[in-house]
């Protein structure tokens, strides 16, 4: 892991650049990534707008655009161990507390994350 995913493939930073993402609990390093710059950040916006104005998006029927886009946001979910394992090692949160940011992240309607416009009455 590590790389960017642009256009539908996992592709490294235009100028090279890394960063050791580090544990704060103990200065462990949890990986290396590739650092984006506005090259990269040019090339992912340019791709998601071919994408999203791609003859076969914009014709397909509405309810497969939905399921597309209801599949896609689920995703997440399938993996919720993997990311809420890697969330307590990046800023050091809770297992708990990062299942939670997870689950609420990716259930339609969850409510955002602490600090991040707060719970829903």
């Amino acid at each position: 892991m590590g790389e960017l995913y642009i256009r539908g493939e996992w592709t490294n930073a235009a100028a090279g650049g890394r960063r050791d993402v580090i544990n704060p609990y103990d200065a462990s390093v949890v990986t290396t990534v590739d650092e984006a710059d506005a090259t990269d950040v040019d090339r992912a916006v340019r791709a998601a707008r071919c994408a999203s104005a791609g003859e076969e998006w914009v014709s397909a029927p509405t309810r497969r655009r939905s399921d597309e886009l209801t599949r896609v946001h689920g995703l997440p979910l399938r993996d919720t161990g993997e990311i809420a394992r890697t969330e307590t090692l990046d800023p050091g949160k809770t297992l708990t507390e990062a299942r939670t940011d997870v689950e609420g992240m990716a259930t339609p309607g969850g409510d955002p994350a602490p600090g991040e416009g707060g719970a829903r009455p």
